[in-house]
């Protein structure tokens, strides 16, 4: 499983989910696609505990707009949280 990122379900659910692949794909975009972390990332994989499926996602297959626009997307949320929680704690 090297250069794999991996994350783990606990669902009943037999099929790949898209918030699974969503939520695995910000998690490749905010630490390997930014070269945050200098690891080699070759695939995806979802390990469904309770069902015992294993689901895998070719890096190089995913098209380059699509890693740019989760993140994107997520830098722009993480600027309204941040604005929000500085509110929140009354930071100027």
């Amino acid at each position: 499983m090297k250069n794999t990122l991996v994350d783990l379900k606990a669902s009943n659910v037999t099929k790949m989910q898209p918030y699974w692949v969503r939520q695995l794909l910000l998690y490749y975009t905010l630490g390997f696609y930014n070269h945050f972390n200098d690891e080699k990332i070759d695939r995806l994989m979802i390990f469904n505990a309770r069902t015992d499926m294993v689901f895998y996602i070719n890096v190089t297959k995913i098209d380059k707009s699509a890693l740019e626009f989760v993140n994107d997307a997520a830098e722009k949320q993480s600027t309204v949280n941040e604005k929000l929680i500085k509110q929140m704690m009354e930071i100027d």
